[in-house]
């Protein structure tokens, strides 16, 4: 996977998510008087929304091709991840502008979709390194660095990763078969996905009421 990515983006952020640099923007400086360890964190919050624009790019792909091979099921929760990768992406640069005044890294994705199966491993793949890796680690930067109020947006982008992760393996078990999903909703302030049917009521991630989720066919 080829990613353009900030120049600030630290190595350990590369590292953790296997990104290829083919591109830097112009140097992002943070607004707050901690010196080199905000730094770090803003660093990291830039590399999340780097993944996550590389990730809703991805998935809109995705979500072309396996309709094109056949499987309504799958392209539809692909839908659904690329509209809720946006929603964490307007998040995670909100939170650069607005408390680091920052400048973020678009992402890209530049690859060549395969098949259903391979698709959905991939993206098995790419948001398990998030939900795993990613996340826990800028969560304890910020811990670390005192960056306290910049929690909540990291901790909704973790959970729907997280739940993202579980979406997909679902959809592995039923590839073949009809999975009954009518449509999806996304939260359109944390991201969160839900299947429906459903009975639930909110959002899972942050108590949005279910009605003012966005439906995704």
């Amino acid at each position: 996977m080829r990613l353009r990515l900030g120049c600030m983006m630290s190595a350990a952020m590369v590292a953790v998510m296997g990104l290829t640099v083919v591109a830097a923007s112009p140097g992002m400086a943070a607004g707050t008087a901690d010196g080199a360890s905000t730094l770090q964190t803003a660093s990291g919050v830039n590399a999340a929304y780097t993944a996550e624009t590389a990730a809703a790019a991805k998935y809109g792909a995705y979500a072309q091709q396996v309709a094109k091979n056949g499987n309504a099921p799958v392209a539809m929760l692909f839908r659904a991840m690329a509209h809720s990768k946006q929603v964490t992406a307007h998040n995670l640069e909100t939170l650069m502008v607005t408390h680091y005044g920052g400048v973020v890294s678009q992402g890209a994705y530049t690859g060549t979709p395969g098949t259903t199966l391979e698709v959905i491993q991939d993206a098995i793949k790419t948001e398990a390194q998030k939900r795993d890796l990613l996340y826990p680690s800028l969560i304890k930067q910020a811990r670390m660095d005192g960056e306290l109020n910049v929690l909540g947006v990291i901790t909704f982008a973790h959970h729907s990763t997280a739940e993202q992760v579980y979406l997909l393996k679902d959809a592995l078990k039923s590839l073949g078969h009809n999975q009954g999903t009518r449509y999806y909703l996304v939260c359109p302030r944390c991201g969160a996905i839900v299947k429906t049917p459903t009975r639930r009521t909110f959002c899972p991630g942050c108590r949005l009421p279910i009605g003012k989720m966005d439906r995704v066919w």
